[in-house]
Formats: C-alpha cells, sequence, structure tokens
C-alpha cells in the first residue's frame, strides 16, 4: 500500500513540475481562453490549484509510513514542490530534514547542493560558498561535487573575490581549472556592479582585475570602463591615464569614444594642439555619423583658434557639404567660413558669404554682418552709404558694443576719405576715451589716430591722397 503512495506522489511530483512550466511559459490570458498545448483550460487550472495538495500527500505519506523504502525520495520531492511553489523556507527546511534523518541516503548530496543554490539565489554568497565546499569534501568527484564547483563560481564573482576561488579550486583533485576561466571570472565579478550602478565598488573591481591580469583577455573592457568611472568620478587625470593606454594597446571596439572624450577634454583646456592630434585620429577611424559631426566641427574651431585659416575654411566646407545636417552646425559653419575669407584677405567671397549670412542672422551675428556691410561699402569708396550702416549698427545693436566700437573706428575712416579730418579725429577721440574695454579696439584707434595726424602735419607741404586709409579690417 505505501508503495502506491509513494509511487503516487511521485508521479504528481513530475506532473506537477511539468504544469508549472506550462503555467510559467502561458500568461493567464491565454489559459483562459484555452490555448495551452496539450492540455485543457479546467485541468490546467485544477492541476495548479492542487500544488498545495501534493505537498499534503508527501506529508502523510512520510507520517503514515516512516519506514519506507521511498522516504527520502518523498522528502527530495516534496522540498522541491516547496521551490516551485517559490517556499524556500520550507523547502530548505525539508532538505535539512532529509540530511539529518537519513544520512546515508543518495539524495543527501543532491539536498546539500538543493540548498547551496538556495541560498546563492537569496545572495547570501557567503554561506552558499559554505554549503558548495562541504559538498566537495564529502562527497568528492561525484556529479554534485562538479556541479558545485561550477555554482560555487557564482558566488565568488558576487563577493569580487576570484582569486580566493583559484585558490580553492587548485586544491581539489578531481576538477582542473584554466586561467582563463579565472580571468572571465574576474571581470564578470567587476563587471556587475557596475551594471548594477555601483560605481565605487566596480572602480576597486576593475581596478583589481588589472592589477591580476595585466594582460587580460578582458584588459580593453575592463580599462574603458574603470576610465569612465574616474572620469564621473572627477578623477580626469586617472581616467585620462586609463583612455591613453587604450590608445596604445591598438585600434579596438572603444578607441572611437576614447578619442571623442580626449578631444572633448583638451578642447575644454583650450589645448589645441593636443585636441587637433586626437580629433584626427578620430578622423581616419570614425564610423558613427554622430561621431564624424563632432570630430569636423571640432577640428573647424580648434584650426580657427590656431589661426590655420585654410584648415579651418576647409572644415568648414566639409561641414556644409554633409546631408541632414542640425540648422545650428551649419550657420557655425557658416560664420568660420565668412571670417575666415576675412582674415585670408579674399574679400569678394567674404562679402558673398556675409551677404548669406544677412537672411540668417540675428543679436550679435546680426551686428557682425551689419559691420562687415559697412566695411565692404568703405572699400568701395562708398563712404557715406558705409557711415548709415554704421548708423544702424548703433542704433539697433546698441547691446553690442565690441562691433559698436569697431563700427566708429570704420566711421573716422570714411570721414578720413570725405577729407572731413576734424570729424575723423572727434570720432577717433570719442573711442580712446569710452571703450577702453576692447584694448585692440583702442591699439588701432590710437594708431589711426597717430596717422591722421601725420597727414594734418604735412598737409602744408601737399594734399593728402584720398583713401590712404588703412584697408585691412581691425583684428
Amino acid at each position: 500500500m505505501h508503495n502506491c503512495v509513494w509511487r503516487i506522489a511521485i508521479m504528481w511530483r513530475v506532473g506537477m513540475m511539468r504544469l508549472c512550466v506550462i503555467i510559467k511559459r502561458y500568461p493567464p490570458e491565454f489559459m483562459e481562453a484555452g490555448i495551452t498545448p496539450g492540455f485543457n483550460q479546467r485541468y490546467v487550472w485544477d492541476c495548479s490549484m492542487r500544488l498545495r495538495q501534493k505537498s499534503v500527500i508527501y506529508c502523510s505519506s512520510k507520517s503514515d509510513f516512516p519506514n519506507s523504502l521511498y522516504g527520502d525520495d518523498a522528502l527530495y520531492a516534496l522540498g522541491t514542490t516547496y521551490l516551485l511553489e517559490d517556499n524556500t523556507q520550507e523547502a530548505k527546511a525539508t532538505f535539512n530534514a532529509l540530511i539529518v534523518t537519513m544520512p546515508q541516503s543518495l539524495l543527501v548530496p543532491k539536498s546539500w547542493l538543493r540548498l547551496g543554490l538556495i541560498s546563492d539565489n537569496a545572495g547570501n554568497s557567503a554561506e552558499a560558498i559554505t554549503i558548495f565546499k562541504k559538498i566537495t569534501s564529502d562527497f568528492p568527484a561525484s556529479s554534485e561535487a562538479i556541479q558545485a564547483v561550477k555554482a560555487a563560481k557564482n558566488s565568488y564573482v558576487a563577493l569580487g573575490d576570484v582569486s580566493a576561488y583559484g585558490k580553492w579550486v587548485e586544491c581539489l583533485t578531481f576538477v582542473t581549472l584554466e586561467n582563463s576561466e579565472l580571468d572571465a571570472a574576474s571581470f564578470q565579478a567587476a563587471m556587475q556592479p557596475y551594471t548594477g550602478g555601483d560605481f565605487a565598488l566596480a572602480q576597486v573591481r576593475m581596478t583589481q582585475y588589472l592589477s591580476d591580469y595585466p594582460q587580460g583577455l578582458s584588459q580593453i573592457e575592463a580599462r574603458f570602463y574603470l576610465a569612465q568611472i574616474l572620469w564621473e568620478q572627477d578623477q580626469k587625470l586617472e581616467a585620462l591615464t586609463q583612455y591613453n593606454t587604450l590608445l596604445e594597446l591598438g585600434i579596438n571596439d572603444y578607441t572611437e569614444p576614447t578619442l571623442v572624450r580626449l578631444s572633448e577634454y583638451h578642447l575644454s583646456q583650450k589645448d589645441y594642439t593636443r585636441a587637433q592630434y586626437y580629433l584626427y585620429a578620430l578622423l581616419d577611424i570614425v564610423v558613427y555619423p554622430k561621431n564624424k559631426l563632432f570630430a569636423i566641427q571640432a577640428a573647424m574651431n580648434a584650426a580657427y583658434a590656431m589661426a590655420q585659416y585654410e584648415e579651418a575654411l576647409l572644415r568648414a566646407e566639409e561641414l556644409m557639404a554633409l546631408n541632414k545636417i542640425d540648422d545650428g552646425i551649419l550657420l557655425e559653419a557658416e560664420i568660420v567660413k565668412a571670417r575666415v575669407l576675412i582674415k585670408m584677405g579674399q574679400l569678394s567671397e567674404a562679402e558673398l558669404a556675409y551677404t548669406q549670412l544677412a537672411t540668417k542672422a540675428t543679436q550679435e551675428l546680426a551686428a557682425e554682418v551689419l559691420y562687415h556691410q559697412a566695411y565692404f561699402r568703405h572699400l568701395d569708396k562708398a563712404y557715406e552709404t558705409s557711415n548709415e550702416l554704421i548708423q544702424e549698427l548703433a542704433q539697433k545693436y546698441p547691446s553690442y558694443p565690441y562691433y559698436g566700437a569697431k563700427g566708429l573706428v570704420l566711421m573716422a575712416l570714411n570721414f578720413e576719405g570725405l577729407a572731413d579730418f576734424f570729424q575723423a579725429n572727434f570720432i577717433l577721440e570719442s573711442v580712446l576715451e569710452n571703450f577702453e574695454g576692447f584694448p585692440e579696439i583702442i591699439r588701432q584707434a590710437q594708431t589711426e589716430q597717430e596717422r591722421l595726424q601725420q597727414i594734418q602735419n604735412q598737409s602744408t607741404m601737399s594734399d593728402p591722397k584720398e583713401g590712404e586709409s588703412n584697408q585691412q579690417e581691425p583684428e
């Protein structure tokens, strides 16, 4: 009789395990619609409600037939059933009962393994390691011992102590552990807190991994993630060391973001020479369109800042030729092009560039455009028209005194061209008195004032030649 009860219980165990797989695989709305292969909905739900009844069958079987040959099977099946119900406390109690009451059962090592896995899944890594070590000690070379060694790796990884795992396994005679396995496990231990957002712990473990495996299989990834952590924690110099070491290791999956980061840093420090070095390296290998756009734009600005005007013009035109470029970036490229053409003395092209900008310009850029329109009229010797544009500049954009001051110096040159030296000197004197905050404009005003004085001093000997004013735009 008792054999029948045990076998019925075990058959229930197998059936319930299959049922749990089905229940987890198919959501309730499928079950209610009867959409479950091999089961109709009533049978499935009837069986699911009997998981608890199965536990009762096991318990009553043990109590009614305490000396049955199937007692250990029943306890092990009961513990497994509790696990299927996510009742880990009852599962642990049941497995422990099997271990204590039936120490000679072949299911004891399996029960220990279950207990170890329960502890590991609950995050009790140290407790799990103790259990796994007991299995390898009490049941060496068994299949459970081999499984325990594999499972223990996850617990050591969670603790971030993979080196201790390696030392323990070295003492076991029934398994061998390749160095590459320890390498991979150590990197996994470092990545776990990183992906979980615990960057302080990740920094410690990444550093330890690179110390233990300086030529490790994952040293590139480890250096990149360590650099990222250091950067976010404002340890910039330490991060730069890791980024530069990454570049020394050759082109890899992290070369592109590393070059972007290094370029950004040196641009922020206005170290344009170093920034240009990294930007050109980035342009040689760039894959992502966003990074390509950044590299061209940054190379343009760096070249302009270093007075490499031909290079700046090349990069500006390269930006303008791109498809689907952001309007703000396109406008920046057009501004740089116009300014560079002025610096290079290509005045007709510069005038065209500023004319094109006039339809887009607002605020300070509009003041800049209007000033240059006046400047080009001065070069055409249309002095009165130039003065009218300068007056418009002063009226419309008083909030931008830099271009207001430049406009006044230009107006003085216009009056010189109109042979009105009194007005020219008066305006230059006004600039010297009111715009001390712009030293380069002050210097130009002084230079022009001295030149006009020399012309006036020589006026008794000869008439001043019209239009001898400085035609080069002030810096």
